[in-house]
């Protein structure tokens, strides 16, 4: 298969998760964690430009839904639960670190040398924002469904094979959101399959 179309096949895969994802969130079944999806908002717009830069073309779509959608749940979080705009101390250790990571993003992503290392400074900033939901959901995994996590993840699997050029840097990305995704959909999984929770649950 075409290298881009598996890149946009994945792309639009994570796109359509979405659409659950947000009803979910508008209906009060699931919570997301303000924090994370506000950092992985503009983390997500680093990493876009940075593994741009990397070389990354055919397997570019994943980091473009990965903008569009935290932005769509963070403005939808941000306006049905306000209160969870206040944050917890581990919130406020990952966000001053993640924005640390940022900026060193803004300090090397000119310098072409120095690009690849800082879409690794953008990874960085990336798991530290996933710290909170992961942490969130090991303790309650009520608070989320699993659908959207797992097809990330396995979306995340696909965009591998749309890598054009065999670099440590392009293969960052994909390889860093497997794992990710995975370590947040894991207590997802365990939880329903220890409690037989019904398919439905599962969306």
């Amino acid at each position: 298969m075409d290298k881009e179309l598996i890149g946009i096949t994945a792309g639009v895969i994570v796109l359509i998760t979405l659409i659950p994802y947000v009803w979910r969130v508008h209906s009060g079944k699931i919570e997301p964690n303000l924090t994370s999806w506000f950092l992985w908002t503009i983390i997500a717009l680093a990493l876009l430009v940075t593994y741009y830069g990397s070389g990354a073309r055919e397997n570019v779509w994943m980091a473009v839904v990965g903008l569009t959608n935290p932005l769509f749940v963070t403005i939808l979080v941000a306006i049905k639960h306000p209160s969870k705009i206040r944050m917890n101390r581990l919130e406020k250790i990952c966000l001053s670190v993640g924005i640390t990571s940022l900026v060193l993003w803004f300090i090397f992503r000119n310098q072409e040398s120095l690009v690849q290392y800082a879409l690794y400074m953008a990874l960085i900033a990336d798991g530290c924002a996933a710290v909170p939901t992961a942490v969130c959901y090991w303790r309650d995994p009520k608070l989320d469904r699993l659908f959207a996590w797992g097809v990330f993840c396995m979306a995340s699997a696909l965009n591998i094979f749309a890598i054009p050029e065999q670099t440590f840097a392009n293969y960052a990305y994909p390889v860093y959101m497997v794992i990710g995704s995975g370590f947040i959909t894991l207590p997802l999984v365990i939880y329903r399959v220890k409690k037989k929770v019904p398919l439905k649950e599962w969306i």
